[in-house]
């Protein structure tokens, strides 16, 4: 083979859609592309400007029947096929035929010529799944009788005779899962979510949403499909790759976002279409990263143009937190900001350029937490007209919910309260949230509270969910929630479920970390011994001073006396021990009996048990583990 010839490609359905598109990059990448299509749905005019290209070749013919192509290729791209949900009844037998004895007489071709073959598959073989996201080991959930069953189990069978040329034939194959994309030339009358809006918005109807609104899509530009395409073709991978963004959008979301720009009446719900159309289509990616070299951002969201041609590229850059270098600040609305984990938080905002408002009731943080440059509310989340009314004066584009009733020991005690601060001040926040046009959430959930009894270590986050604690119950409902308010009203979140947190700022006694009700209780302990050693060494020092005078007992026998002075002396460390058990028991109160007060009184200040002595734990948390195991063990029994 000469060093200098140029590949040849055979594109199947090359005047559709999205594969006028990749016959455009092949041939700016040096490509000879032989374009074959019969225009059952492909366009003669989505290749036209590619006819005086010296390298392109257009072939007029249906791959249902026997495919013959003169000449050598080395790469088979089959790509024909309806998708349009319009057509899955108006041609149901061309798009059964098409996937099966179309992709039969391509595999073919491409076993003839010794050709790289890529099956343009579907996120339609996943249909009405029921794991969400989906990843490409799910088999998906297909009704093979329904409406939309021709297009569906056609994929799906092509997809199983490319496996089967592959382990049979040793035919070097590859599958692309491609979920819900737009872009120019997409036929006006397809049926999908954006072609349909933006073909009323042109006509100056109402936006059309199917149902109630809840299902939900990803939608990537046609551009980062055929980029994906091309690597996946480059790569070594064959087994199925989904290519699609990663970013959910709802029909209703849609719909008010494309009322918004045009400042037009609201979206019109309708009932479903024919075929239930499938409640969500979001890909999850195993393989396509590190594959394909692309990640999230690659096929961030595209905005609909101001061009009045169907689709075309957005400049603006995705929404949420991700932003380069030069962009205008974020206005961040951080709950909880006084607190320990969400003053770390309102210091890193402020740092990266930031605008960000506190909303704290300070019942649990403390002011002096809160970073210079913030502005700080102090309003409680249950107050429906005061978080409102911040709503309204600082209008933030991003809610970081860290506030919370995160005592699990009050919640058991006081389930209504912790239900009323968690999960109605969540709610309260969530409808701020939609009324404001809020563009992302990010709340803090827990990771040990939710999982409850934990079956396996460390938890996954699709450990099963049994929280055993009215703290755990209410984070889940959040969690609930917020999944409701994004497939309702397309409000994007992310809830973060921590693992035990502890460092400097973080109070014993209010938080109540692990680690920090540890090293109080120890640092307490150690403060507690050194008093009760105080206390006994001024019984003795007082004992000492009166061995001078001559004992009302010596009179009844030398070997009486030493054991009743003996007596006396086991009786004030009992005394001493007695104590500082009283002292345990009842923090804020006086010592119950006499022996109690009298020990108490021999120091210079009253004993305090280790909740009323205020320590703060400062350096590091666990210097005291180990190193006194009596004391390291009475700390665990007491607290349990």
């Amino acid at each position: 083979m000469a060093r200098d010839r140029k590949p040849r490609a055979l594109v199947t359905g090359g005047a559709g859609f999205v594969d006028s598109h990749l016959c455009e990059r092949l041939l700016a990448e040096g490509y000879r592309v032989v374009c074959m299509d019969n225009l059952v749905t492909g366009s003669l005019d989505n290749v036209a400007h590619l006819a005086g290209e010296a390298g392109f070749e257009y072939v007029d013919h249906d791959v249902t029947a026997y495919v013959h192509v003169p000449g050598e290729l080395d790469e088979i791209y089959h790509f024909a096929s309806p998708a349009s949900p319009a057509d899955f009844e108006r041609i149901p037998i061309p798009i059964v035929k098409v996937g099966a004895l179309g992709t039969y007489n391509a595999l073919g071709l491409a076993l003839a010529r010794g050709a790289r073959f890529m099956l343009a598959s579907t996120s339609e073989v996943y249909r009405d799944p029921l794991a969400h996201p989906q990843h490409e080991d799910y088999w998906g959930n297909v009704n093979p009788i329904g409406i939309r069953g021709v297009y569906d189990e056609a994929k799906r069978y092509a997809e199983s005779i490319t496996m089967a040329y592959q382990r049979h034939h040793r035919l070097d194959t590859r599958i692309v899962r491609s979920f819900n994309t737009h872009g120019p030339r997409m036929r006006p009358d397809d049926g999908r979510m954006v072609p349909n809006f933006i073909r009323q918005a042109l006509a100056g109807e109402p936006l059309t949403v199917y149902g109630e609104g809840s299902q939900t899509r990803s939608a990537q530009y046609v551009d980062d499909l055929v980029e994906g395409v091309v690597r996946l073709m480059r790569s070594g991978e064959t087994r199925p790759v989904n290519i699609g963004n990663p970013a959910e959008y709802s029909g209703a979301r849609g719909g008010r976002d494309g009322d918004r720009a045009l400042r037009r009446e609201r979206a019109r719900l309708r009932p479903p279409a024919a075929g239930r159309r499938p409640q969500t289509a979001l890909p999850r990616h195993h393989t396509r990263q590190g594959i394909l070299g692309l990640g999230a951002a690659d096929l961030g969201p595209r905005g609909l143009g101001e061009d009045p041609q169907l689709v075309r590229r957005a400049s603006s850059p995705a929404r949420g937190f991700a932003r380069g270098a030069g962009a205008s600040e974020v206005r961040v609305l951080l709950t909880g900001g006084a607190g320990l984990i969400g003053s770390y938080v309102a210091t890193l905002l402020l740092e990266r350029g930031d605008e960000v408002a506190v909303v704290d009731d300070l019942s649990t943080g403390k002011r002096e937490n809160i970073p210079e440059g913030a502005q700080l509310h102090e309003v409680d989340v249950r107050s429906g007209h005061d978080v409102a009314e911040i709503f309204g004066r600082f209008r933030p584009e991003v809610l970081c919910h860290q506030a919370a009733q995160m005592d699990v020991r009050r919640s058991v005690r006081e389930p209504d309260f912790d239900a009323e601060v968690n999960v109605l001040g969540t709610v309260r926040l969530l409808q701020n949230c939609t009324e404001r046009g809020v563009e992302k959430v990010v709340f803090a959930s827990t990771g040990g509270a939710v999982y409850g009894e934990q079956q396996v270590f460390p938890a996954p986050e699709d450990h099963p969910l049994y929280p055993v604690s009215p703290y755990g119950v209410s984070k889940l409902a959040c969690e609930r929630y917020l999944h409701y308010f994004n497939v309702q009203f397309g409000l994007p979140y992310v809830a973060l479920r921590y693992a035990n947190v502890y460092g400097p700022r973080q109070d014993p006694h209010g938080e109540a970390g692990v680690v920090a009700i540890f090293s109080g209780n120890l640092a307490a302990d150690k403060l507690y011994h050194q008093r009760l050693g105080e206390a006994d060494a001024r019984l003795r020092l007082r004992r000492g001073r009166g061995q001078g005078q001559r004992p009302r007992h010596r009179e009844r026998g030398p070997q009486r006396s030493v054991q009743h002075r003996h007596g006396c002396r086991d009786r004030g460390e009992r005394a001493l021990r007695a104590a500082a058990q009283d002292l345990r028991q009842r923090p804020a109160a006086e010592p119950r009996t006499r022996q109690a007060r009298r020990a108490a009184a021999q120091l210079h200040r009253p004993l305090q048990s280790r909740e009323a002595s205020g320590l703060a734990v400062q350096g590091e948390p666990c210097r005291w583990f180990g190193r006194d195991a009596t004391i390291f063990r009475r700390t665990v029994r007491t607290e349990g």
